[in-house]
Protein backbone atom coordinates (compact mmCIF):
# COMPACT_ATOMS: atom_id res chain seq x y z
CA UNK A 1 0.00 0.00 0.00
CA UNK A 2 1.47 3.64 -0.99
CA UNK A 3 2.52 5.73 2.09
CA UNK A 4 -0.47 7.93 3.42
CA UNK A 5 -0.88 9.90 6.23
CA UNK A 6 -3.85 8.46 8.56
CA UNK A 7 -5.85 12.03 7.84
CA UNK A 8 -5.24 11.50 4.05
CA UNK A 9 -6.45 7.93 3.91
CA UNK A 10 -9.54 8.58 5.56
CA UNK A 11 -10.26 11.34 2.96
CA UNK A 12 -9.50 8.80 0.27
CA UNK A 13 -11.86 5.84 2.06
CA UNK A 14 -15.07 8.70 2.56
CA UNK A 15 -14.53 10.10 -0.75
CA UNK A 16 -14.48 6.59 -2.63
CA UNK A 17 -17.67 5.42 -0.45
CA UNK A 18 -19.28 8.75 -2.03
CA UNK A 19 -18.19 7.76 -5.37
CA UNK A 20 -19.80 4.45 -4.97
CA UNK A 21 -22.82 5.74 -4.15
CA UNK A 22 -23.04 7.72 -7.10
CA UNK A 23 -22.19 4.78 -9.33
CA UNK A 24 -24.94 2.58 -7.83
CA UNK A 25 -27.64 5.58 -8.34
CA UNK A 26 -26.69 5.41 -12.24
CA UNK A 27 -26.14 1.35 -12.65
CA UNK A 28 -29.72 1.40 -10.53
CA UNK A 29 -31.18 4.06 -12.95
CA UNK A 30 -29.91 2.17 -16.15
CA UNK A 31 -29.87 -2.07 -15.44
CA UNK A 32 -32.86 -3.81 -13.66
CA UNK A 33 -30.55 -5.11 -10.26
CA UNK A 34 -30.61 -4.51 -6.40
CA UNK A 35 -27.34 -3.68 -4.75
CA UNK A 36 -25.75 -4.07 -0.86
CA UNK A 37 -22.76 -2.52 0.55
CA UNK A 38 -21.32 -1.96 3.46
CA UNK A 39 -20.65 1.75 5.15
CA UNK A 40 -17.83 0.35 6.59
CA UNK A 41 -16.95 -1.25 3.42
CA UNK A 42 -17.27 0.86 0.39
CA UNK A 43 -15.12 -1.22 -1.40
CA UNK A 44 -16.70 -4.53 -1.12
CA UNK A 45 -20.25 -4.53 -3.68
CA UNK A 46 -22.91 -7.42 -4.33
CA UNK A 47 -24.90 -7.38 -7.57
CA UNK A 48 -27.77 -8.97 -8.08
CA UNK A 49 -29.19 -9.51 -11.39
CA UNK A 50 -32.50 -10.99 -11.82
CA UNK A 51 -32.06 -13.83 -14.76
CA UNK A 52 -34.44 -16.36 -16.30
CA UNK A 53 -36.65 -16.45 -12.77
CA UNK A 54 -33.31 -16.48 -11.20
CA UNK A 55 -30.87 -14.23 -9.43
CA UNK A 56 -27.38 -13.83 -10.49
CA UNK A 57 -25.16 -12.01 -8.13
CA UNK A 58 -21.68 -10.86 -8.89
CA UNK A 59 -18.84 -9.08 -6.48
CA UNK A 60 -17.22 -5.96 -7.44
CA UNK A 61 -14.50 -5.40 -5.57
CA UNK A 62 -12.62 -2.12 -5.82
CA UNK A 63 -9.35 -1.54 -4.14
CA UNK A 64 -8.70 1.52 -1.72
CA UNK A 65 -5.79 2.66 -3.79
CA UNK A 66 -7.38 2.68 -7.17
CA UNK A 67 -7.35 0.69 -10.07
CA UNK A 68 -9.79 -1.17 -12.03
CA UNK A 69 -11.98 -3.25 -9.81
CA UNK A 70 -12.13 -7.26 -9.59
CA UNK A 71 -15.15 -9.09 -10.12
CA UNK A 72 -16.39 -12.33 -8.84
CA UNK A 73 -19.15 -14.30 -10.34
CA UNK A 74 -21.33 -17.17 -8.80
CA UNK A 75 -20.74 -18.94 -12.26
CA UNK A 76 -16.81 -20.32 -12.03
CA UNK A 77 -17.19 -21.20 -16.17
CA UNK A 78 -17.78 -17.85 -17.05
CA UNK A 79 -14.56 -16.38 -17.57
CA UNK A 80 -14.27 -13.35 -19.52
CA UNK A 81 -11.18 -12.45 -19.82
CA UNK A 82 -9.56 -15.30 -21.15
CA UNK A 83 -7.03 -14.19 -24.35
CA UNK A 84 -6.54 -16.49 -27.21
CA UNK A 85 -10.47 -17.17 -28.02
CA UNK A 86 -11.20 -18.32 -25.17
CA UNK A 87 -13.25 -15.38 -24.37
CA UNK A 88 -17.15 -15.26 -24.18
CA UNK A 89 -16.81 -11.65 -25.22
CA UNK A 90 -16.45 -10.22 -28.35
CA UNK A 91 -13.05 -8.96 -29.89
CA UNK A 92 -15.08 -5.48 -29.53
CA UNK A 93 -15.89 -6.33 -26.28
CA UNK A 94 -13.54 -7.59 -24.62
CA UNK A 95 -11.12 -4.63 -25.80
CA UNK A 96 -13.86 -2.23 -24.11
CA UNK A 97 -13.57 -4.11 -21.05
CA UNK A 98 -9.94 -4.10 -20.75
CA UNK A 99 -9.72 -0.91 -21.46
CA UNK A 100 -12.14 0.46 -19.25
CA UNK A 101 -10.10 -1.53 -15.92
CA UNK A 102 -6.61 -0.14 -17.63
CA UNK A 103 -8.22 3.54 -17.78
CA UNK A 104 -10.72 3.31 -14.61
CA UNK A 105 -11.57 6.44 -13.34
CA UNK A 106 -9.69 9.96 -13.34
CA UNK A 107 -6.57 11.28 -11.69
CA UNK A 108 -7.39 13.13 -8.58
CA UNK A 109 -4.82 14.26 -6.03
CA UNK A 110 -5.88 13.23 -2.18
CA UNK A 111 -3.48 16.06 -0.11
CA UNK A 112 -0.61 13.92 1.55
CA UNK A 113 -0.71 10.45 -0.50
CA UNK A 114 -0.03 9.65 -4.03
CA UNK A 115 -2.66 10.53 -6.76
CA UNK A 116 -5.64 7.38 -6.88
CA UNK A 117 -7.80 7.10 -9.72
CA UNK A 118 -11.51 7.91 -8.56
CA UNK A 119 -13.77 5.78 -10.82
CA UNK A 120 -16.79 7.93 -12.11
CA UNK A 121 -20.18 6.97 -12.40
CA UNK A 122 -20.64 5.72 -15.92
CA UNK A 123 -17.95 2.77 -15.60
CA UNK A 124 -19.35 0.24 -13.53
CA UNK A 125 -22.74 0.73 -15.45
CA UNK A 126 -20.39 0.49 -18.66
CA UNK A 127 -18.41 -2.77 -17.26
CA UNK A 128 -21.73 -4.68 -15.85
CA UNK A 129 -23.53 -4.08 -19.45
CA UNK A 130 -20.23 -5.46 -21.14
CA UNK A 131 -19.96 -8.58 -19.18
CA UNK A 132 -24.25 -9.19 -19.08
CA UNK A 133 -23.74 -9.35 -22.86
CA UNK A 134 -20.41 -11.89 -22.78
CA UNK A 135 -22.52 -14.21 -20.13
CA UNK A 136 -25.70 -14.37 -22.34
CA UNK A 137 -23.30 -15.47 -24.79
CA UNK A 138 -21.48 -17.25 -22.19
CA UNK A 139 -24.76 -19.73 -21.45
CA UNK A 140 -25.82 -19.34 -25.16
CA UNK A 141 -22.41 -21.92 -25.92
CA UNK A 142 -23.47 -24.06 -22.43
CA UNK A 143 -26.79 -24.81 -24.22
CA UNK A 144 -25.19 -24.83 -27.83
CA UNK A 145 -23.22 -27.88 -26.50
CA UNK A 146 -25.76 -29.09 -24.57
CA UNK A 147 -28.10 -29.49 -27.60
CA UNK A 148 -25.65 -31.31 -29.83
CA UNK A 149 -27.87 -34.37 -28.30
CA UNK A 150 -30.79 -32.82 -27.92
CA UNK A 151 -32.90 -31.55 -31.15
CA UNK A 152 -35.62 -29.84 -29.99
CA UNK A 153 -33.01 -27.49 -28.02
CA UNK A 154 -31.34 -27.25 -31.57
CA UNK A 155 -34.68 -26.02 -32.85
CA UNK A 156 -34.91 -23.45 -29.98
CA UNK A 157 -32.00 -21.76 -30.22
CA UNK A 158 -31.94 -21.49 -34.09
CA UNK A 159 -35.24 -19.74 -33.27
CA UNK A 160 -34.32 -17.49 -30.62
CA UNK A 161 -33.99 -14.15 -31.02
CA UNK A 162 -30.67 -12.99 -29.54
CA UNK A 163 -31.32 -9.52 -28.47
CA UNK A 164 -30.13 -7.14 -25.64
CA UNK A 165 -32.67 -7.80 -23.52
CA UNK A 166 -33.14 -11.82 -24.25
CA UNK A 167 -31.90 -14.10 -21.40
CA UNK A 168 -31.23 -17.79 -21.53
CA UNK A 169 -29.19 -20.34 -18.91
CA UNK A 170 -28.06 -23.83 -18.53
CA UNK A 171 -28.68 -25.32 -15.11
CA UNK A 172 -26.98 -28.49 -14.06
CA UNK A 173 -28.98 -31.95 -13.47
CA UNK A 174 -28.91 -31.58 -9.21
CA UNK A 175 -30.66 -33.16 -6.66
CA UNK A 176 -32.23 -36.03 -8.96
CA UNK A 177 -33.61 -32.93 -10.93
CA UNK A 178 -32.94 -32.95 -14.67
CA UNK A 179 -31.24 -30.62 -16.57
CA UNK A 180 -33.24 -27.32 -17.73
CA UNK A 181 -32.83 -24.86 -20.54
CA UNK A 182 -34.03 -21.53 -18.99
CA UNK A 183 -35.26 -18.67 -20.84
CA UNK A 184 -36.18 -15.30 -20.51
CA UNK A 185 -37.68 -13.04 -23.68
CA UNK A 186 -38.86 -9.76 -24.11
CA UNK A 187 -42.26 -8.62 -24.23
CA UNK A 188 -43.05 -5.54 -26.16
CA UNK A 189 -45.76 -3.20 -25.32
CA UNK A 190 -49.32 -4.44 -26.75
CA UNK A 191 -51.48 -1.19 -27.85
CA UNK A 192 -55.55 -2.75 -26.90
CA UNK A 193 -56.95 0.53 -28.29
CA UNK A 194 -57.94 -0.78 -31.47
CA UNK A 195 -58.94 -4.07 -30.07
CA UNK A 196 -61.27 -2.41 -27.18
CA UNK A 197 -63.16 0.01 -30.31
CA UNK A 198 -63.82 -3.49 -32.09
CA UNK A 199 -65.21 -5.71 -29.12
CA UNK A 200 -66.95 -2.63 -28.53
CA UNK A 201 -68.67 -2.49 -31.77
CA UNK A 202 -68.83 -6.32 -32.00
CA UNK A 203 -71.03 -5.95 -28.98
CA UNK A 204 -69.20 -8.00 -27.00
CA UNK A 205 -68.62 -4.87 -24.46
CA UNK A 206 -70.85 -2.36 -23.53
CA UNK A 207 -70.65 1.35 -24.48
CA UNK A 208 -70.25 3.74 -21.32
CA UNK A 209 -73.65 4.87 -20.48
CA UNK A 210 -74.16 8.62 -21.13
CA UNK A 211 -74.78 10.51 -17.51
CA UNK A 212 -78.87 12.26 -17.21
CA UNK A 213 -80.27 14.69 -19.69
CA UNK A 214 -79.49 18.32 -18.95
CA UNK A 215 -83.74 18.90 -19.44
CA UNK A 216 -86.16 16.96 -17.58
CA UNK A 217 -84.33 13.85 -16.09
CA UNK A 218 -85.19 12.59 -12.69
CA UNK A 219 -81.89 13.67 -11.43
CA UNK A 220 -82.47 17.41 -12.46
CA UNK A 221 -84.61 20.74 -11.24
CA UNK A 222 -87.08 20.49 -13.70
CA UNK A 223 -87.40 16.79 -13.57
CA UNK A 224 -88.12 17.47 -9.62
CA UNK A 225 -90.47 19.90 -9.88
CA UNK A 226 -92.50 17.74 -12.52
CA UNK A 227 -92.83 14.48 -10.13
CA UNK A 228 -94.23 17.34 -7.39
CA UNK A 229 -96.63 18.17 -9.91
CA UNK A 230 -97.93 14.76 -10.55
CA UNK A 231 -98.44 14.21 -6.97
CA UNK A 232 -100.32 17.27 -6.23
CA UNK A 233 -102.52 16.54 -8.85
Amino acid sequence: LPQETPTAWATHYRDTAMLTREQIAHLRSHLPCSTSYSSDQPSHLVVKVPWCSRTLEWQVLSSISGGGPDIVFDDSGFRPLLSYGGSPLSESDLSQVKTLLLQWGSTTSVEGSQNAPSPTKHQLLQLLTLLLRGYRSHQHARLSAAGSSHTRLQFELSTLPITQQTEMMYVEARDGEPAKACFGLPIEPLDTSRLTHLLTTSGVLTAPQAGPASQGGPGTQQGQQEQQQQQQQ
